[in-house]
């Protein structure tokens, strides 16, 4: 019994491990993704002509 909780506590800990490092990784993405765009909004203000 203790050797498979050990083995589920390692399962767990690897799962919260990997999902942190995802997390991290598609927060760096979305934000690069959204000041690509903030930028390229501000370029272009300029440029608009309100009708």
């Amino acid at each position: 019994m203790k050797e498979a909780k050990k083995l589920f506590t390692g399962v767990l800990l690897t799962m919260v491990a990997l999902f942190i490092i995802e997390s991290i990784y598609n927060w760096k993405e979305s934000k690069a993704a959204f000041m690509k765009a903030y930028d390229e909004g501000r370029n272009t203000a300029s440029t608009i002509v309100i009708k």
